[in-house]
């Protein structure tokens, strides 16, 4: 045995180079030396190195494997090596999809799984872990520039997502027509390092922001394929429908109930367009009602009506309607041969146009209190009309007339103590029928100016008998008895 190992060593000398110096071991046919580097340098240019080549069960059946140990698996038909307590597979080229150009790598056939061996897509990663802090997937920017990656289709519609190093470190979504380019143009979608969200601005100052240009609508909200909120190009809101709401107004279709304050400068337009549309404003059980039929309000206590400015306000409640006001109360109609009418029970007045004021006091007492003041009739150039059983003068107040003043068959005017009836230039007292005028120790004041005095009728005389003091005012069948 010893023989044929040195016969197969002196063959091989004889046939190759063997150098063997301090700083490793040459094996060459050009009689050079090691390289420095190596402990073994074996050259040649038609031969090869063989190294153990074994099977995988071989392979793996290694006991303690140093790290570094290179073999030949004639099973996968690759070499091994052995490395950090596992075997690890070379891959030739001439046995892998991948191919190289320059410094670059690439794949054109099949798909590349990461985490999986039966990858669905061109590229497929499959993560299983339980850390919430771990990303399977990650683009990390160590300069000056930004991180992002783009999606796009050949020659057109590229968008480009990712962190906008020189802008705050912005979230962007940009868009570009022709080709990839940065997140900095036109861009589309903004978050800020706050949580600011921006679409159409990448400067949003509220926690979402919507910038759209003049002409197009700036958002909508739809649910199962119908409208239900929208910003409108005409600066305008639409809530329930589509439809075109006023220029920088609101339209809404169907029950709007805010839960706070409306406030505005502008004008208010509430507006129900249903046949049966209603227009309601409630609180608790108090309502504004405003259908097709009218205005209604209830109210469970008072329904007030009141100005901001001055004491001007008009109250229904149980009690019935009170009005209170620094001011005049006009009461008009403009209708030609409109009447205002003011009715309690059977009790009316009437304001005509052409028929002037009447008060009918529906067969009860008509009771008018001056509180010491004068009580002052003037209809102009018409007369006075007053149809009633008793008129009565109580004490202190005064019975004045500019004009005629007609009393109706069977009135008896009762001038109690300290009453005066003044009649004025050119007025008349008319005692018809069977009316009667007592005065009980009043003053009859027939108008001492220069101008004249009234007469009951043309032809009346007043006769007084200056002992007695007892006269009378007579004009045809009417007499009228003046005495104390």
């Amino acid at each position: 045995m010893k023989k044929l190992v040195y016969l197969s060593i002196f063959i091989v000398g004889m046939m190759t180079h063997f150098e063997a110096i301090p700083q490793g071991v040459a094996i060459n046919n050009d009689n050079s030396t090691p390289d420095p580097s190596s402990m073994l340098d074996v050259k040649s240019t038609t031969k090869g190195v063989l190294v153990p080549r074994l099977s995988s069960a071989q392979r793996t059946a290694i006991s303690n494997p140093s790290n570094g140990l290179l073999v030949f698996d004639a099973d996968t038909e690759s070499f091994w090596f052995y490395s950090s307590g596992g075997w690890t597979e070379l891959i030739d080229r001439g046995n892998t999809d991948w191919e190289q150009n320059g410094s670059d790598i690439y794949f054109n056939t099949g798909k590349v799984g990461i985490g999986t061996n039966t990858p669905s897509r061109l590229l497929h990663a499959y993560f299983n872990n339980t850390n919430l802090n771990t990303s399977p997937f990650l683009i990390e920017q160590a300069g000056t520039g930004d991180a992002f990656f783009n999606i796009g289709l050949t020659g057109s519609h590229h968008y480009n997502l990712g962190v906008d190093n020189s802008d705050n470190g912005k979230f962007k979504i940009g868009y570009s027509a022709t080709e990839p380019f940065g997140i900095s143009v036109n861009t589309r979608f903004t978050i800020t390092n706050t949580g600011l969200v921006g679409i159409g601005t990448s400067i949003p100052s509220d926690r979402f922001q919507v910038d759209a240009l003049a002409g197009e609508p700036a958002m909508r909200v739809r649910i199962n394929g119908d409208t239900k909120f929208r910003v409108h190009d005409n600066g305008g809101i639409s809530v329930g429908v589509n439809s075109a709401p006023p220029v920088d107004g609101l339209l809404v279709n169907g029950l709007f109930q805010p839960n706070g304050h409306i406030s505005t400068p502008q004008s208010l337009f509430i507006e129900s367009t249903g046949i049966n549309g209603l227009v309601q404003l409630k609180k608790s059980t108090n309502n504004l009602l405003i259908d097709q039929t009218g205005l209604y309000a209830y109210a469970e206590d008072n329904l007030i009506m009141q100005t901001f400015i001055g004491n001007n306000k008009i109250t229904l409640n149980n009690a019935g309607i009170s009005a209170t006001t620094d001011n005049d109360i006009l009461i008009e109609t403009a209708g030609v041969g409109k009447v205002v009418k003011i009715q309690a029970g059977s009790n009316l007045i009437t304001i005509d146009e052409t028929g002037g004021i009447t008060i009918n006091s529906g067969g009860n007492d008509l009771t008018i209190n001056t509180v010491g003041g004068d009580f002052n009739l003037d209809a102009g150039n018409g007369d006075v009309n007053i149809t009633s059983k008793n008129i009565v003068l109580e004490a202190n107040n005064n019975l004045q007339s500019s004009s005629s003043m007609n009393l109706t068959s069977s009135t008896i005017l009762y001038l109690l103590s300290g009453t005066t009836l003044k009649l004025f230039a050119g007025s008349n007292l008319d005692l018809d029928g069977t009316t009667i005028m007592t005065l009980n120790a009043p003053a009859l004041k027939l108008n001492d100016n220069s101008n004249g005095f009234p007469a009951a009728r043309q032809t009346s005389a007043v006769l007084v008998n200056p002992t007695t003091g007892i006269g009378s005012v007579t004009n045809g069948s009417t007499s009228v008895t003046i005495g104390n």
